[in-house]
């Protein structure tokens, strides 16, 4: 990619309209500070003995306008997605909490059920006994 004033107004003005992220962002941001640093360690090599023109100090004060932007924008994309993180691990902790509950009343529900059950079936049993006891001291007397 090439550092054009475009790409350049074209971050800036992302930057400055929505506060948010994209890919497309990411990459162009990523694309500008590997530039720079291209564009500096060349600079810097190159220029033994060369004279700057009057435009290159301006050109790198901007681009390290864009890379400092650059980096805001990063930084805030990268708090962006934490904090989504964050919120998204909160909120399967509720509901991961809520079937938790719901799964031990059910659990409750059932247990109860089943005391009934074999309450009801022991009585049954328990008068059924009583009455063949009855009818054979009946028989006996």
């Amino acid at each position: 990619m090439e550092l054009t004033s475009a790409n350049v107004d074209n971050a800036l003005m992302n930057e400055d309209m929505s506060g948010a992220q994209n890919p497309s962002d990411l990459a162009i941001i990523s694309n500008l500070q590997s530039e720079f640093a291209l564009q500096t360690s060349t600079a810097s090599s190159s220029s033994a003995g060369v004279q700057d023109t009057p435009i290159k100090p301006q050109l790198r004060n901007e681009l390290a306008e864009v890379v400092d932007v650059a980096s805001r924008i990063q930084e805030e994309a990268e708090r962006q997605t934490a904090e989504v993180k964050e919120d998204a691990y909160a909120k399967l902790r509720s509901i991961m909490g809520d079937q938790k509950l719901s799964f031990e009343h059910t659990a409750a529900e059932f247990e109860k059920s089943d005391r009934d059950i074999r309450d009801h079936e022991l009585a049954q049993q328990k008068a059924e006994i009583q009455a063949d006891a009855l009818s054979v001291i009946q028989v006996c007397d």
